[in-house]
């Protein structure tokens, strides 16, 4: 795979994700989201990677509080962060850059989730398919993770509804890899 670099929130950051599996450098922290990602850039770049792979947008759509009217990140910030962190991969490295969508998430399970209610924190599905659709359309490589994970999701889900599990982050892995072989 090459010297590669993982990116990302607390789909990266796990000790069994798709990063581990692959063999990346894996610079995932639970909870960031891109504006995150923008911050540490630095941690990327001093790796200097000939692959990054990012995948980020989740926690965009995180929403805080009991009335969780609002998302963590908007739409159009999250797309004016993704294009910023494409100049900076451009500017500071030498890596092929790819993106992976934000995966589906199970809203139902997220609102039941225990630890996600005491922390008053909470996720839509529509929010998180907008994050996807945004990474989709960056002017770019992008790896659709929703192709990855085909349906019942919870096949492929924690209980919390958002987070993969050990079936789901081996698919994961295996789609990108193969995602990556079948491109240029």
């Amino acid at each position: 795979m090459g010297h590669g670099v993982a990116f990302g929130d607390s789909l990266t950051a796990d000790a069994h994700s798709w990063a581990e599996i692959l063999g990346l450098i894996n610079l995932g922290v639970p909870g960031d989201t891109t504006v995150h990602l923008i911050g540490r850039f630095t941690d990327v770049a001093a790796c200097d990677p000939d692959l990054l792979i990012v995948l980020v947008g989740t926690n965009d759509a995180r929403r805080h509080g009991a009335a969780a009217d609002r998302m963590l990140v908007p739409d159009c910030q999250t797309a004016h962060n993704l294009r910023l962190l494409i100049a900076l991969a451009r500017e500071q490295t030498r890596a092929r850059v790819v993106f992976v969508t934000p995966p589906p998430i199970v809203e139902a399970r997220v609102r039941r989730a225990p630890l996600l209610r005491r922390e008053a924190v909470t996720w839509l599905a529509a929010d998180v398919d907008r994050k996807a659709a945004i990474v989709a359309e960056l002017d770019g490589e992008v790896i659709d993770s929703r192709a990855a994970l085909p349906p019942p999701l919870d096949r492929h889900l924690l209980a919390d509804g958002l987070h993969l599990n050990q079936r789901g982050q081996q698919r994961l892995a295996r789609w990108i890899e193969r995602s990556l072989r079948n491109r240029p």
